[in-house]
C-alpha cells in the first residue's frame, strides 16, 4: 500500500460541511451518535461537531499516524480497520464517511449492520455508481439508497496530481426491507460550490485547524427541508 500517497488525499472541508448541514437541514437529521468508519485526519468529526455539537462522535482509522487526529477530533476512536471494528453491539444513528473505493460495498454492508432502527448510512461516493452499467448496480439491488445528494462539478481529493470526477452523498436506511422499497431513489442537486471549495487546498491536513472555510462557503449552499 503506498501510504505517503493515501495520506495526501483528503476530502475538501466545504464539501463535507456542504453535505453533513444537507442533512440536518433538508432531511432534518438529528442524531445522538455518529460513526465517522474512514476517519483519516478528522474533517469529518471537526464538521460533525459544528452541526451537531451534542453528538458523540466515534472515528474509526487503520492509519496509526492519525492517532493525533483522531484524538482531536472525535469523542472516542479506534485504529483499526472498519470491517473489523465492534462495539459492544453499540447501534449509531448516522454513519457516514467518504470510504476507499475498493471497500465502499462492504462499509454499505457494515454501516447497515451497525446504524441503529431507523439509522441512516451516508456515503460519499461516485454519481456513476447508480447507473447499470457499474458494480454499484448489483449492490443497489441489494441495498437500494434512498436518496443522492449531487454535488455539482466535479470534486478532487488529491493534494498533487489530477484526480477530478462527479461525486454525490449516497443516502440508505436500515428500516424498510428491500422487498417493500420502491425500484429507485429520489435525487437531488445541491447548489454548485465554487471551483475552489471542490479541491483540498494547502499543505496542511484537515483535521488540524478548523478552518473558516466551513462557515463561509458551505453553509450559504444547503436545500430547505424535505420533510415537516
Amino acid at each position: 500500500m503506498d501510504t505517503k500517497r493515501l495520506m495526501e488525499d483528503y476530502t475538501p472541508g466545504p464539501v463535507v460541511m456542504q453535505g453533513v448541514a444537507a442533512l440536518r437541514d433538508t432531511l432534518l437529521l438529528d442524531p445522538c451518535t455518529v460513526l465517522d468508519p474512514s476517519a483519516g485526519s478528522g474533517i469529518f468529526g471537526q464538521v460533525f461537531k459544528h452541526v451537531w455539537p451534542k453528538a458523540h462522535r466515534v472515528g474509526v482509522e487503520p492509519k496509526r499516524g492519525e492517532a493525533w487526529y483522531l484524538r482531536n477530533n472525535y469523542d472516542k476512536y479506534a485504529l483499526q480497520k472498519f470491517e473489523d471494528f465492534e462495539d459492544e453491539g453499540t447501534r449509531y444513528d448516522l454513519v457516514c464517511t467518504n470510504p476507499p473505493f475498493h471497500s465502499w460495498e462492504a462499509f454499505v454492508q457494515k454501516g447497515l449492520a451497525m446504524a441503529a432502527p431507523g439509522g441512516w448510512v451516508v456515503l460519499l461516493g461516485l454519481t456513476s455508481w447508480g447507473s447499470r452499467s457499474t458494480s454499484g448496480a448489483a449492490l443497489f439491488k441489494r441495498h437500494l439508497p434512498i436518496a443522492q445528494l449531487r454535488i455539482m462539478g466535479a470534486v478532487s481529493y488529491r493534494t498533487k496530481g489530477n484526480d477530478t470526477r462527479d461525486y454525490c452523498w449516497w443516502i440508505f436506511q436500515n428500516s424498510t426491507p428491500e422487498d417493500e422499497r420502491s425500484s429507485s431513489w429520489i435525487a437531488l442537486n445541491l447548489p454548485r460550490l465554487a471551483g475552489s471549495d471542490r479541491k483540498w487546498a494547502g499543505n496542511v491536513r484537515p483535521g488540524r485547524v478548523y478552518g473558516q472555510e466551513f462557515q463561509t462557503s458551505a453553509l450559504r449552499h444547503v436545500l430547505p427541508p424535505l420533510r415537516e
